[in-house]
C-alpha cells in the first residue's frame, strides 16, 4: 500500500507511523525543534493566538459555549482551507488534530465540566469551538496547529 493512499485511509495511522520512531514524515525529528513563537490575545483581527515556527504560521480562535451535559464531543477542530492549502489537506488535518482531542491528548474531558463555586459538578459542559487558519505556510502545518 501506497503512503498516500494510507495517509487517504488512515491519516492518523499514516501519521502515527512516524510519531512512533520520533520522526516527522519529511523526516525531520520530533525534538529537533526551532524557535516558535507564540502571541495570545487579540491578533490584530485574525484569531485569538498566532503561531508561527518553521515558516507555518497559524491563527487560532476558540469560540467557547456552556450546554447540558451529554455524551457528545466537547471540542470541534476546524483548519479552513487556504490558497496555499488544499481541501484535502485540510480535512487531513482536521482528522489528526480532532483524533488528538477525542482521546484526550490535549485535554481531558473531565476538565470541560463546569463546577460551582464549592467545586461540586453541574449538569452543564463548556463546548469548545477551534478555528485554525493559515497564514503562512512554507513548512509543516502540524508544528504549528499543535
Amino acid at each position: 500500500m501506497s503512503s498516500e493512499m494510507l495517509r487517504g485511509i488512515d491519516p492518523r495511522g499514516y501519521y502515527a507511523t512516524f510519531f512512533n520512531q520520533g520522526v516527522y514524515p519529511d523526516g525531520r525529528g520530533v525534538l529537533d525543534e526551532p524557535k516558535l513563537v507564540f502571541k495570545q490575545g487579540e491578533c490584530g483581527g485574525v484569531g485569538s493566538s498566532v503561531v508561527s515556527t518553521q515558516g507555518v504560521t497559524v491563527s487560532c480562535s476558540i469560540d467557547a459555549s456552556v450546554s447540558l451535559a451529554s455524551d457528545a464531543e466537547l471540542v470541534d477542530v476546524k483548519i479552513e482551507p487556504s490558497q496555499q492549502l488544499s481541501e484535502k489537506d485540510a480535512d487531513d488535518y482536521n482528522a489528526l488534530l480532532l483524533s488528538l482531542f477525542t482521546n484526550q491528548l490535549l485535554i481531558k474531558r473531565e476538565n470541560l465540566k463546569c463546577r460551582d463555586a464549592d467545586g461540586e459538578k453541574l449538569p452543564l459542559d463548556w463546548q469548545l469551538h477551534v478555528t485554525v487558519k493559515v497564514l503562512s505556510l512554507e513548512g509543516n502545518l502540524l508544528d504549528s496547529a499543535v
